[in-house]
């Protein structure tokens, strides 16, 4: 976006972050790398009227997924803020009918951890989704795993998938 390419993934140490490196399109010269230390996973990048987001896991134990929008540019690329959050680390995201909808993994087997859904975010704004804080629920989770699977195992189990919208649908 604007020029610049993003490169992210998860650090070799599962307990270090993720790492960004940035490089100009026109030329594909090195710009830099930054680890972000606070995520513990990101997965994939969109476009979604004209602005960058981004899904991540983080290291909190309740409501560990985040949704990040781009604020940099080439003399900056490693700007974000944070602009959703949901119950657990994101795994794909996909824009419909003007909103970020983004599907999401379990945090683990033990009782009351998150299982995997599905998200919905506020209409998207002219200048794209605004900065949250902590607690934040304009994200409305509109389908879990849990409507589908009757057992608390086989659900603890299932993570979300790709997602795309097609004819006036969206598909999971």
């Amino acid at each position: 976006l604007d020029g610049v390419v993003l490169f992210a993934g998860p650090a070799l140490d599962p307990d270090s972050g993720i790492n960004l490196f940035a490089f100009p399109a026109a030329d594909g010269t090195f710009l830099g790398a930054q680890q972000l230390s606070s995520y513990s996973n990101i997965r994939k990048f969109i476009v979604a009227d004209g602005e960058l987001y981004a899904g991540v896991g983080t290291y909190d134990t309740n409501d560990s997924g985040r949704i990040l929008r781009w604020t940099g540019n080439s003399a900056s690329p490693f700007l974000f803020e944070e602009v959703g959050i949901v119950a657990s680390s994101v795994a794909e995201l996909a824009t419909h009918d003007g909103r970020l909808f983004v599907t999401t993994w379990p945090d683990g087997v033990a009782p009351g951890s998150a299982v995997a859904g599905l998200y919905m975010s506020p209409v998207l704004p002219a200048n794209g989704l605004p900065a949250v804080s902590t607690g934040d629920t304009s994200w409305e989770q509109v389908w879990s795993v849990t409507d589908y699977e009757a057992d608390p195992i086989t659900a603890a189990t299932y993570g979300g998938g790709a997602l795309a919208s097609y004819g006036g649908y969206l598909f999971w």
